[in-house]
């Protein structure tokens, strides 16, 4: 498993399919836009709810609820 799957699997809980989705669709979004992890506010994600999926976004970006 890699590391920063890891991370997400830790920061979740546990392994699970929304999780797993959340992961590669972040990755994806990331290669995409060419960006990496926003330490500060340089990077705006938009959820449509608070499912395992946001939580691997949350972990991949460095988005979260409270930015």
């Amino acid at each position: 498993m890699k590391n920063d799957l890891k991370k997400c699997v830790s920061y979740h809980g546990h392994m699970c399919g929304g999780l797993l989705i959340g992961y590669r669709a972040a990755k994806a979004a990331m290669r995409f836009i060419n960006s990496s992890f926003s330490k500060d506010e340089e990077l705006v994600a938009i959820v449509e709810n608070s499912s395992c999926f946001v939580d691997a976004v949350s972990v991949m970006t460095g988005c979260t609820f409270g930015k």
